[in-house]
C-alpha cells in the first residue's frame, strides 16, 4: 500500500515539476488595448446585482451614487454590513458559511447602525452622498 502511495506522489510531483517549467520558462505577456468609446451618458446608467453581486452592486452603488441613476439589488444585503470580517459576512450578513453557523435572522444585523456609518462615510468623503430622488430596488 505505502508503495502505490509513493509511486503516485512521485508521478504527481514529476508533473508538478514539468507545468512548473513550462510556465516559467514561457515568456507570455499581456498586451494592453484600449476599448472603445461607447456613446454612453454616464448619469443614466444603473448597477444591479443577484445575491453575491447584490453585495456588489450595494458597494458600488455607495462607491459612487453620484453618478450612477439607480441601483437594483436582488438577495444582496446593506453597505458595510461585514464590518470587514469574513465570519460576519457569511454567517450574519449571508448565510454563505457553514450552514450551521448561519445566524441570518430577523434583526441580527443592526441597520440603523450600518445606516449611521454610511452617513459618517459620506461626511468623511470615504463614499458619496446618496442623492435624492435616486431609484433603489431591494428586493
Amino acid at each position: 500500500m505505502y508503495s502505490f502511495f509513493r509511486r503516485h506522489l512521485a508521478s504527481a510531483l514529476r508533473m508538478a515539476g514539468i507545468m512548473a517549467s513550462l510556465v516559467l520558462s514561457s515568456h507570455v505577456s499581456a498586451q494592453v488595448v484600449s476599448l472603445p468609446a461607447f456613446n454612453v451618458d454616464i448619469q443614466e446608467t444603473s448597477v444591479s446585482g443577484v445575491s453575491s453581486g447584490g453585495f456588489m452592486a450595494v458597494q458600488f452603488d455607495v462607491a459612487y451614487s453620484s453618478i450612477l441613476r439607480g441601483a437594483g439589488i436582488i438577495a444582496g444585503g446593506p453597505y458595510f454590513c461585514a464590518h470587514g470580517n469574513v465570519n460576519t459576512a457569511t454567517t450574519i450578513c449571508s448565510c454563505t458559511g457553514v450552514a450551521f453557523f448561519c445566524q441570518v435572522a430577523p434583526g441580527a444585523t443592526n441597520v440603523p447602525a450600518l445606516i449611521k456609518i454610511t452617513d459618517q462615510n459620506a461626511n468623511d468623503a470615504a463614499c458619496q452622498r446618496y442623492l435624492p430622488g435616486r431609484s433603489l430596488s431591494v428586493l
